[in-house]
Order: C-alpha cells, then structure tokens, then sequence
C-alpha cells in the first residue's frame, strides 16, 4: 500500500448500508483512511434492509449522513462538497444518477453478485441458490447508468456447496467483496484499474423478490423445496406456509433420503404439505410432490424461531396435520 501524505491523498465517499457494506467501510477506513462523507439507510428502515447493521459506531470521526434516497438533490450537493476522487456503493439498491456518477473524476465502484456477464439483475444470493449454482462470486465494476452495465474492474469467484444456504453465500459474498478492495483499491484510486467491457450478448436477468414470493409450494419436489428454503433463509425474509390458518416461516429444512419412509408415504397416499410425521428426534417430515422435505427450524408469525422439538413442545400438532 503506498503510503500518502495528507496533502495529496485521495477523497473517498462512501454509500452503504448492511453488513456487507459495513465491513467493505471499515476494510477502507484501513487501507486509506481519507473517507470524506458516508452515507446509509436510516435505522427507521432497518426492518426493510436484510443483515441490517447500525453504521453508528464505524471508526471515523466522518460524518454520517442518513437518506432514504441518494439521488435527492440534497444528497448531491453535499456530495459535490466533498469533492470525492472516488465514489464507493455497496449494498446499495438505488442506481446512482447520471449527476452523482459525473461527480468523481475517477469514477464510482460498487459490486454486483454474480460473475458478469452473466446473471444481471436483483437477488443474486438466492437465485444462485434456487437454480442449483455451484459457483458464484462478486465482480467488482464501475457503476454505469444501466444496471450492472459497467466495465468490469475484476472478479472472485466461490464455490456454493450443497448444503449452504442464504447464510453462508452471504458471508461468502462479504469476503470476496473484501478480497476485491484490497487487490484493486490502489488502482482504482490511481485511475489505472483494468476496465472490461460487459458482452451483453451473454448476460441473462434474474427478476426482483419481494417478501411475498416466498411462499411454499408443497406441490413441487422435496430437492426443489430444499434449495427454495436455504435460498430464503436468514438473512433473506423466509420462505413460509400456513398452519392452522397462520402464517409460518420455515428457516431450516432438508429433504429426506430415506427410501423407506419414502416408499411407505407413497404407498400412503399422503398428499402434498401433509405431515407425514414427527419424528423422535423431535422433527417434522412434510410430504412434498415427490418426496419428504424435514423440518428443523421454524417460526409461527409473532412469535420468536425455534427448531421444531420446541415448537413441538409449545404447539399441539399432529400427524396428518396439513400446511399450506
């Protein structure tokens, strides 16, 4: 790292909210701690931004500036003031105008959750997970007008395993973020960082989620289910289901291979979202379109999670019981 006087170096403002976002600020704060303005979500909005973190004590005598819109003209201005080399966003779901990109004459950087070109588009963590990825990463690029358009500066890739969820590709994520800084952010502060244009030809969409598309379908198949549920799971809003005309929220499952009990259900006739039954090891085995998906943690809505032996222990469910 080249060390700076205090005359000459470089202004950094910073966009940002979440956990992925707080570590990239802190890492920069290490690397160069010339951050001339941060700005995040309010806490009032803390309940609509997944693995929310409070930026109230990040180690900078900065100030922070909270808004729930980075493109007001108040925003900008103060922005303008800071007269920033670059401009970093991360976690940050609002495209930056064509005024705030124009701002840093070294340009503005941020990150996007797939290896682009492919993939463009929201919620990478969990369509990565829903369409069986094995392999994903973080591209580190300059921020155009268009959505995941800018010239690719680099990219680390990581290997999604079969049995992680939501959680894990998270903190993956973060740290692949983190890798991306340290190699590139002395670069990028020169002006000499590598520039890749996007192929557009080769890019796919992956469409926007919202809370509400997490509902079950106890129709399809138990390995369907099982990435649907680790794709939604923390810090995602869940993937649910009704019980008894309540809504809840399935945050650990995992479809269950053995053939036997598989064969018994079938012969059964047990139909989908059907309990097929509460095991010893305090359990829940849900029959699916083709299969058993088990039950390990859940959460009835207003109350608090907990695995299903608890559950079990609080709520009178039975056999046969159905959700959905």
């Amino acid at each position: 790292m080249e060390v700076n006087n205090a005359s000459n170096k470089k202004r950094i403002t910073f966009i940002g909210s979440e956990t992925m976002g707080w570590e990239c600020l802190n890492l920069l704060l290490k690397l160069d701690e010339n951050i001339v303005g941060v700005f995040t979500t309010p806490p009032t909005e803390a309940q609509s931004i997944i693995s929310y973190k409070s930026f109230d004590n990040y180690q900078s005598k900065v100030p922070l500036v909270y808004t729930s819109n980075i493109n007001s003209d108040s925003v900008i201005k103060a922005i303008k003031s800071q007269q920033p080399d670059v401009i970093y966003q991360v976690s940050w779901s609002q495209l930056l105008s064509k005024e705030l990109l124009q701002i840093p004459h070294k340009g503005c950087v941020g990150f996007h959750g797939t290896l682009l070109p492919k993939h463009r588009g929201r919620a990478p963590i969990p369509w990565s997970i829903i369409f069986g990825l094995r392999k994903s990463g973080m591209t580190l690029m300059y921020l155009s007008e268009g959505a995941d358009l800018g010239d690719i500066i680099g990219q680390e890739s990581y290997e999604i395993e079969p049995n992680d969820s939501a959680t894990e590709i998270y903190e993956k994520s973060t740290q692949a973020c983190k890798i991306l800084i340290s190699r590139y952010h002395n670069l990028i502060m020169r002006g000499t960082a590598p520039r890749k244009k996007i192929d557009t030809s080769r890019s796919d969409y992956w469409p926007k989620r919202i809370p509400q598309d997490g509902i079950i379908d106890w129709n399809k198949d138990s390995s369907s289910l099982d990435l649907w549920i680790r794709a939604l799971t923390h810090p995602f809003p869940g993937a649910f289901t009704y019980w008894q005309n309540k809504k809840i929220f399935i945050w650990k499952a995992f479809k269950n291979e053995n053939t036997n009990l598989i064969e018994r259900c079938s012969l059964l006739m047990k139909e989908p979202g059907e309990i097929v039954s509460l095991t010893d090891q305090g359990t829940i085995l849900v029959q699916t379109g083709n299969g058993i998906l088990e039950l390990y943690n859940i959460q009835l809505e207003g109350e608090n999670e907990v695995t299903t032996k608890i559950f079990l222990a609080n709520h009178s469910v039975n056999e046969n019981d159905f959700l959905g």
